[in-house]
């Protein structure tokens, strides 16, 4: 034991801390506009942790997204993934496949980084659906965290690009200096990325989403926001003095999630709304590459 520090007095600290903290949140209650945040689309979402913004995408099952349907994705076969990782014991339906993403406050990682935007997408009977929890400040995290773990309960496996050196661990930190418990440990989860390098190294000169969707699916995307604008984007949109008009692109539902390109003429500071002939997240590009070329469902059995 510390003898500049006996038990007693860290309690006493301890207690005064606790009263400083109560004061503070006091003086300072959250007010929410009868419009949070001027979203045009989506829901408050509620839960044990608090609350968040949730919002719905989907996309038909005959929507053509440059050479491939939606469609074709939920004809894939389980073995796929065997293929996709060359490894055996992957047999799992793509109704059971989770697509994850998200959008980041920044991309250095570590505790100062949080995922203000999480996407999950489903391949389903009727096409694609992306599900999104969005953060309208910070403080709504833990709604946010507890909301995407009862989401991700429907799937056995996790789908991601470049999720494993990046998206997985920022989101488990996330999780821990919440005090809550991340979900990812009993799901599979295939990492597209080290599947693209390997399917494609010798006919492309990189991997990247983009490079990907353009190569292999046919279809280039126009207007899109550059990744290393986006956290100042959110910053701007949390800023109580300068209510930035963001509208979100179709460019990645966070490639599951939604990019935010600025668009000062638009009103709402936020638009989540998107045309019909919006295109789908880039985070299924891959599989859905595998099913335009695969010909035949035997080829994969």
């Amino acid at each position: 034991m510390d003898p500049a520090h006996p038990p007693g007095r860290l309690q006493e600290q301890l207690a005064e801390l606790r009263r400083k903290i109560a004061r503070i949140e006091a003086r300072s209650p959250v007010v929410r506009p009868a419009d949070p945040a001027g979203l045009s689309e989506g829901e408050e979402a509620a839960n044990t942790a608090g609350v968040h913004w949730r919002m719905r995408r989907s996309w038909p099952s005959h929507f053509r997204h440059g050479n491939a349907d939606v469609g074709a994705l939920c004809e894939l076969p389980p073995s796929l993934l065997d293929v996709l990782t060359e490894e055996t014991g992957w047999s799992v339906p793509p109704e059971r496949w989770a697509f994850v993403d998200t959008e980041t406050s920044g991309l250095a990682g570590g505790s100062g980084t949080f995922a203000f935007l999480v996407g999950g997408g489903a391949i389903t009977p009727g096409g694609f659906v992306v599900d999104q929890f969005f953060l309208r400040e910070p403080a709504e995290e833990a709604s946010q965290l507890e909301g995407f773990t009862e989401w991700l309960s429907g799937f056995d496996v996790m789908v991601t690009y470049n999720g494993r050196a990046f998206d997985i661990p920022l989101l488990e930190t996330r999780y821990c200096l919440a005090r809550m418990k991340p979900p990812f440990a009993r799901l599979r989860h295939i990492d597209l990325l080290y599947s693209a390098r390997r399917l494609w190294r010798l006919a492309l000169e990189r991997c990247r989403l983009q490079d990907l969707e353009v190569r292999i699916l046919g279809f280039e995307r126009v207007g899109d926001t550059p990744g290393a604008l986006i956290p100042q984007l959110y910053f701007d949109f949390c800023a109580p003095a300068t209510p930035a008009r963001l509208k979100a692109s179709s460019s990645t539902t966070p490639s599951i999630s939604s990019r935010l390109p600025a668009s000062p003429g638009s009103s709402p500071p936020l638009s989540v709304t998107r045309r019909a002939s919006a295109p789908p997240p880039k985070c299924w590009v891959l599989p859905a590459g595998c099913a335009m070329n695969s010909g035949s469902r035997r080829r994969w059995r």
